[in-house]
């Protein structure tokens, strides 16, 4: 996604430490264990300067196991969203939030190899990240008792992420909103 400066924010997954982090931003640690036996991936967040040519800067963000962003957008204040999934029953919420408990559902591997899996199911979330990435203002989960954000739908995943659905905009009131898939019967 982009700001209204013009300055690119990428965002991806990471399978093991290494991820170009940059001081003192929110956080500099891959989170899941690196091992050849237990595979485990973090969101890595960066914004470049408009012309590409530097990194303004660059964090994690993550839990025990896995996470994925599926989508990204930037409000007026240049503070950035990450709308995705996640494993982690430990994933960093913000006191006040709307969910701040881990529900995952039944474990799942994806059907487009991946190279990893949930083991604890998958809930969705949300993150509002500080324009300068040191803080989070907000985040929770979103999810019941199945698996939320996740279509592992063979007939509907041909291409990677195809899996990972869902996608989050700002409204005209500057408030986020999502739209995605679950398995859940109650939220």
């Amino acid at each position: 996604t982009y700001d209204g400066a013009g300055h690119l924010y990428g965002g991806g997954i990471v399978f093991q430490p290494g991820y170009p982090t940059t001081l003192g931003v929110l956080d500099t640690t891959f989170n899941g264990p690196a091992s050849p036996t237990t595979a485990s991936v973090d969101v890595g967040v960066s914004k470049w300067s408009v012309d590409g040519s530097s990194l303004v800067w660059s964090t994690y963000i993550g839990g025990i196991s896995s996470e994925a962003p599926h989508s990204m957008v930037v409000n007026a204040d240049d503070e950035l969203y990450i709308f995705g999934h996640t494993g982690s029953s430990n994933f960093p919420t913000t006191p006040g939030c709307a969910d701040n408990s881990f529900a995952g559902g039944p474990a799942l591997s994806f059907i487009i190899g991946y190279g990893y899996s949930q083991p604890n199911g998958a809930d969705m979330f949300v993150a509002h990240l500080s324009a300068d990435a040191t803080t989070l203002i907000g985040s929770t989960y979103v999810g019941g008792t199945a698996n939320d954000g996740i279509n592992n739908d063979p007939a509907l995943a041909h291409n990677y992420g195809d899996t990972f659905r869902g996608e989050i905009i700002v409204d005209a009131h500057g408030d986020p909103v999502v739209p995605s898939t679950t398995s859940s019967t109650r939220q």
